[in-house]
């Protein structure tokens, strides 16, 4: 089924759940509790998302109806896309193409569009299937439905709990995340941890994949304020990634062969260069991953060893192009302008500052470049300089808050209304005062 049929068959459940709450004069919320969020039974009605089976069950008897009533057209889904003996093949390569149309939304940063896809396969199927249900966990968790991940996840880890490979390493993996976001920090721990053990054993040629493990670990273990063992996880990461290069000349090529050959309905060859395009697109992640993560190692070394920190960081921001990353240069700059900052040598941090700000900026929104930006924003409002400390905290905020970096994010924002106080500005401090208050509620309460 293509995406629009999905996004048609999403309309018409959402219109028939919407006409039989309203039926009830029951409100979205009372519809939702306890077990889903409002924004999630408001995506449904609005077509945007179809509810798994087991929502749909308890919404569906919730509302006095049956789930017949809402999906009139399942039996007659199931039953034309059933392939027959003759067309087998064809049918499997097209719906491998829609699990791969799914995860390319996964890259271009539209989750959202891949959760109507991976309903209807699960209901054409009739069954649930682990992979596409740990699509669809992974596509709610980076849609923000914390509270729809972590049920769709559950049941998916139900089903592998007993296996020890890939695929119950990965549904571990997910929902590591999950509880993350939730700030359930040390459940997020634990599963990090059971899932690279299953890694490491089953999928230790995946150097990318491993390199992630070990971030996600060495950032929990940032938010815990442990820094010798956030600082072994990064570097485990780090050395992962030594001297891996990447390549993004022929990404645009490659969707183009894959458009053609859908078109023409030639699965076999749209499935190998969907295949392609992704692993065009990992591999040009791995330079910003690599930064990042020795962003993320930097942070920890000037918390855990501040002097010989700023004796590292001065070396590495001298580093010529040919030893250093760009990206890498401008982490170091910006931590070596935090050293300043603190030591109180402001015109210094500010130049440091600028310059990491100048070498991140051709590669749009990093950690590194958010950093930079904030650090900006407090040296000008040091020297008082209050319309470019706005533009710089606005710039790193927006960041942070697109990149998911919540932790950070609360941190930040709670800091910037200190100083929008200061200046008298209790108005606009309130704003992100209540910013930093919802981000950190609604974590709180996803965790309950």
């Amino acid at each position: 089924m293509s995406l629009d049929a999905s996004y048609q068959l999403g309309q018409t459940v959402g219109a028939k759940i919407r006409a039989a709450r309203l039926a009830k004069k029951y409100t979205q919320s009372q519809l939702a509790q306890p077990e889903f969020s409002v924004s999630y039974i408001s995506a449904i009605e609005r077509g945007q998302i179809q509810p798994s089976l087991r929502a749909l069950e308890i919404l569906t008897r919730r509302l006095g109806i049956s789930t017949t009533d809402v999906l009139p057209q399942q039996k007659q889904l199931a039953t034309e896309s059933a392939p027959s003996t003759e067309n087998t093949s064809t049918v499997n390569k097209a719906r491998d193409l829609v699990i791969l149309e799914a995860q390319i939304a996964f890259h271009q940063g539209t989750p959202e569009q891949a959760i109507p896809l991976l309903h209807t396969l699960l209901a054409q199927k009739g069954s649930r299937d682990i992979l596409l249900s740990l699509l669809l966990g992974q596509a709610y968790l980076e849609s923000g439905y914390l509270q729809e991940s972590e049920q769709t996840l559950a049941e998916v880890a139900g089903q592998v709990r007993e296996t020890k490979d890939f695929l119950s390493a990965r549904v571990l993996g997910i929902q590591s995340l999950v509880y993350a976001a939730m700030y359930n920090t040390n459940r997020a721990l634990r599963l990090q941890h059971e899932s690279l053990a299953i890694f490491e054993q089953v999928a230790e040629d995946d150097i990318f994949l491993l390199a992630r493990i070990y971030t996600n670990l060495g950032q929990q273990y940032s938010h815990l304020e442990q820094w010798d063992a956030a600082e072994e996880m990064f570097r485990q990461a780090q050395h992962l990634l030594h001297d891996r290069t990447t390549y993004k000349q022929i990404q645009q090529v490659y969707w183009e062969l894959l458009k053609i050959h859908k078109e023409q309905e030639e699965w076999s060859k749209a499935v190998y260069y969907s295949y392609k395009w992704l692993l065009a697109d990992i591999q040009s992640d791995w330079t910003i991953l690599r930064s990042e993560i020795q962003h993320a190692l930097n942070r920890a070394l000037l918390k855990s060893q501040p002097d010989e920190a700023y004796v590292y960081l001065l070396a590495e921001s001298q580093k010529t192009d040919g030893q250093q990353s760009i990206l890498g240069r401008a982490s170091a700059y910006a931590h070596l302008a935090t050293c300043l900052f603190i030591r109180g040598e402001f015109q210094a941090a500010e130049s440091h500052a600028l310059k990491a700000s100048e070498l991140a900026t051709p590669f749009g929104e990093t950690a590194i470049f958010a950093d930079a930006c904030i650090l900006l924003g407090e040296l000008t409002y040091k020297r008082q300089d209050y319309p470019a400390g706005d533009h710089f905290f606005t710039a790193g905020l927006s960041m942070l808050e697109n990149l998911e970096k919540y932790q950070e994010l609360i941190e930040h924002l709670t800091s910037y209304a200190g100083l929008l106080e200061a200046r008298g500005l209790i108005s606009q401090a309130i704003i992100y005062w209540k910013r930093a208050f919802e981000y950190r509620q609604k974590n709180w309460e996803a965790v309950l």
